[in-house]
């Protein structure tokens, strides 16, 4: 399982790790990879495919909801979670 998360504000960034990390270790299951990306055009030039997304909804450039459309397109079965 792969879960990236896209925000501007990196403390935002770590502490949606920490929980999601947190969160996947008391399931006492495996520890997914994870992997961080400031903006959205960053993450959409990655093409960076996973299971789960967190994506903040105002960053400069492309916004969370119109990346969240894009991801759509590219990998329909990605969850999304906006922030």
């Amino acid at each position: 399982m792969r879960v990236i998360f896209c925000d501007d504000d990196s403390i935002i960034l770590e502490q949606l790790h920490l929980y999601v990390s947190e969160y996947f270790e008391q399931l006492g299951g495996m520890i997914p990879e994870f992997a961080c990306y400031s903006s959205g055009d960053a993450l959409l030039n990655a093409k960076a495919r996973a299971d789960i997304a967190f994506l903040d909804v105002e960053m400069p450039g492309i916004g969370g909801i119109h990346l969240g459309k894009e991801l759509r397109k590219l990998y329909p079965d990605m969850i999304l979670i906006y922030v």
